[in-house]
């Protein structure tokens, strides 16, 4: 099962995500410790592998409300990602999930009563949690039935809800082309270019959109572009400075 079909960035729970074969072969096991190095108030303790895919696992924390991403692919965008989601959440935490630290560390794990080096260098993100279900999930049919025929009653009972949630998402792509007005992300405009079902999470709340790790963004003129601490590897261009063809 792709991550973003389950669990990518933010976490929606589900039981098909929890089965055994979810992180099958995975590097980190339950009680792993991530810490980084040198740094053993900054320590996370793996529990739930909730999903896997190509670039990342995500996991529940111990004594956390929080998620963390393991990435098994080469960490390229780990710490754009986290920004993006920083300035959104900033913007409209309601329909934004929200990243909380991005780094690298070690991996250690419990054997007998010593912790052991597992991995000398994980690249990780830790994520607001999300519970909900994608619409991608809510809309799949076998033989012309919904398999989640009750959550989809739920989320459209009528065409009111429909319309409903449309204007929704209006508002939600609205959020992110307004500058941002406090750091980071002082001016920066967003766009979300990896938006479609399986990245739009619902529940009685309403809907809340994932994954940011295909994104574009840009700083309003004359203000700066601006960052924040521990983000100094991530570049955002002025709007004016765009090349021909991307978002205006």
């Amino acid at each position: 099962m792709p991550l973003h079909q389950c669990v990518q960035a933010c976490v929606i729970l589900s039981a098909a995500c929890q089965s055994s074969a979810a992180c099958h072969g995975s590097k980190l096991s339950s009680g792993d410790i991530i810490k980084k190095p040198g740094d053993n108030d900054k320590q996370f303790e793996v529990q739930i592998c909730l999903g896997s895919g190509t670039s990342g696992e995500m996991w529940t924390l111990n004594g956390s409300d929080y998620v963390l991403k393991f990435q098994t692919s080469p960490p390229v965008g780990s710490s754009s990602e986290c920004l993006f989601a920083q300035i959104a959440a900033q913007k409209d935490s309601a329909h934004f999930a929200n990243c909380f630290d991005h780094g690298s560390g070690e991996a250690w794990t419990l054997e007998g009563s010593d912790l052991v080096l597992k991995y000398a260098i994980i690249h990780y993100t830790v994520w607001q949690r999300v519970d909900g279900e994608t619409v991608s999930a809510l809309m799949q049919k076998v033989a012309g039935i919904h398999v989640s025929e009750e959550g989809f009653n739920r989320l459209f009972p009528d065409l009111d809800s429909l319309l409903g949630h449309l204007n929704e998402l209006f508002h939600i792509f609205d959020a992110l082309q307004k500058p941002g007005t406090i750091a980071p992300g002082i001016g920066v405009r967003q766009w979300h270019t990896d938006a479609y079902s399986h990245n739009i999470v619902a529940s009685a709340d309403g809907l809340k959109l994932i994954d940011y790790g295909l994104h574009k963004w840009c700083c309003n003129a004359p203000q700066e572009c601006a960052g924040g601490p521990g983000f100094e590897d991530v570049k955002i261009q002025p709007c004016g400075s765009l090349p021909k063809g991307s978002p205006s």
